[in-house]
């Protein structure tokens, strides 16, 4: 198969989401990797204008697998896309059950960067009440 084939597979399948979300989805952009093609793709509108008014959220990315020519999709939670996840290492996962690298040692130190940012925002809090009532206390004075 050639990559003109694989563009007509995800054509079709864009053509069938456009109609059920009733506004014409189109490629955004392809990218050839190692295992094959990764597509992101979004409403004509967005792709020509960058209007976000008429931008797809949560949609993910579309892979071709070149081994066997299978249409895959591929989702990256927020978490995912923050500790460096990409979406060849999360297809292959998925198709393959190929581990992630170091993926709990990345979650679970995200998970503490995110624990560490809400103590200092809390300690900071408790900081701005007291520097309020010393305040409110001072001008009495």
């Amino acid at each position: 198969m050639q990559v003109e084939d694989f563009n007509e597979i995800v054509s079709v399948y864009l053509k069938k989401l456009s109609k059920s979300h009733k506004t014409e989805i189109v490629v955004e952009s392809m990218q050839e990797n190692n295992f094959g093609w990764v597509y992101t793709y979004n409403t004509k509108e967005f792709t020509n204008n960058k209007d976000s008014l008429n931008r797809l959220f949560g949609q993910g990315y579309l892979v071709i697998d070149k081994s066997d020519g299978s249409l895959n999709t591929v989702d990256l939670t927020i978490e995912e896309e923050v500790i460096g996840i990409d979406v060849s290492q999360k297809y292959m996962k998925q198709k393959y059950n190929i581990p992630i690298p170091n993926e709990e040692k990345l979650k679970l130190k995200r998970r503490k960067d995110a624990t560490d940012f809400y103590k200092k925002l809390e300690k900071r809090s408790i900081i701005n009440r007291w520097v309020s009532k010393i305040s409110v206390f001072l001008k009495k004075i």
